[in-house]
């Protein structure tokens, strides 16, 4: 296994410390050449632009996704505009979302596996134990339509003040814990957002470590409702700005985010704000991951590496018997 990354990156040493080859995405005479020689490429974000132009790629490509693509929001524009074009293969980690991509992108062939990704989310949920402190994670998707600009939004002007709502300031004052993160498409945009003084910003933290501490999710189209299903815990559905959404966003489909049974979906703040309540004081274990997902366990990596062991394996023997009986026909 060989990770091409920039060379100044933070996992350059902690990879080359644990023992794996390592090569700078820059030296592309070597990275081609790793490219031409490796049985499987796998990758999960947008690749250097010169990896197009590399011979026999695509079908030994597998694409690891960031998020679990599903029919809240329409990413399958992204699945089927770019990724196709990379990747002969699509990691998916239950049979409904196999069928969303199978019916929105015939050019991919989805592998039901596992995402790798959670097998570190579920292990370190495993070993974290139950917190006596309540915690709330709030984190609503961008909009499309409200890329450099958020002032004036009614999106802006709904999440400030669900942020202020006295309902949520009443829950801190019970011992709740409160994070908030805007959508890293508006980081650059923080200053926008009115974060009061008991709401926490965990800059600081990775942000699966933020899901793992959190009890409950606050979002809208967000697939990090899915990472939260994965341990068995709940989110609040709630749209903020949700005329504009219905008028000028066709991709995001409100209605599908009542078909989740780990979401509660609320059409207001006020039933947001008390669903969320309702949540945090409810003792019984959720029953979301086996419901939603093929595989809840930490094998999702060793999965896809036998996968790929036995798809060589039979490549090898096919061109095998195909030399066989060529000598066997031919003399």
């Amino acid at each position: 296994m060989t990770f091409i990354i920039q060379r100044n990156c933070a996992d350059w040493k902690r990879l080359e410390r644990d023992g794996f080859n390592l090569l700078d995405i820059d030296d592309e005479i070597k990275v081609k050449e790793a490219m031409n020689k490796a049985d499987y490429i796998l990758f999960s974000k947008k690749v250097n632009p010169s990896f197009v132009q590399y011979p026999g790629y695509r079908s030994k490509t597998i694409f690891l996704q960031h998020g679990t693509i599903n029919d809240i929001y329409d990413c399958l524009w992204y699945v089927k505009g770019s990724i196709s074009k990379f990747a002969k293969y699509i990691l998916c980690s239950s049979e409904w979302e196999k069928k969303i991509i199978s019916k929105g992108c015939n050019t991919i062939v989805p592998l039901d596996l596992g995402m790798p990704r959670h097998d570190v989310l579920l292990q370190k949920h495993m070993e974290s134990g139950v917190s006596p402190t309540k915690r709330v994670f709030i984190s609503f998707h961008w909009r499309k339509n409200h890329m450099r600009n958020i002032k004036g939004t009614q999106y802006l002007k709904d999440v400030n003040a669900f942020l202020n709502n006295k309902k949520l300031k009443q829950m801190v004052d019970k011992g709740v814990e409160v994070y908030f993160l805007p959508h890293a498409m508006y980081y650059g945009l923080m200053k926008s957002f009115n974060v009061p003084s008991y709401v926490k910003v965990p800059t600081d933290m990775l942000f699966q470590d933020i899901l793992l501490s959190s009890n409950v999710l606050v979002t809208d189209f967000s697939s990090n409702s899915f990472e939260m299903a994965y341990m068995d815990k709940p989110t609040i559905g709630y749209v903020p700005g949700e005329q504009d959404v219905r008028r000028n966003l066709p991709h995001y489909h409100i209605e599908n985010l009542k078909k989740h049974p780990n979401v509660t979906y609320c059409n207001t703040m006020d039933m947001a704000l008390d669903q969320l309540a309702l949540a945090l004081d409810r003792n019984t274990k959720e029953d979301f991951a086996k419901k939603m997902f093929n595989h809840v366990d930490t094998n999702n990596s060793k999965r896809l590496v036998e996968w790929m062991l036995n798809h060589i394996r039979d490549d090898i023997k096919l061109k095998s018997n195909e030399w066989k009986f060529s000598e066997f026909k031919y003399g």
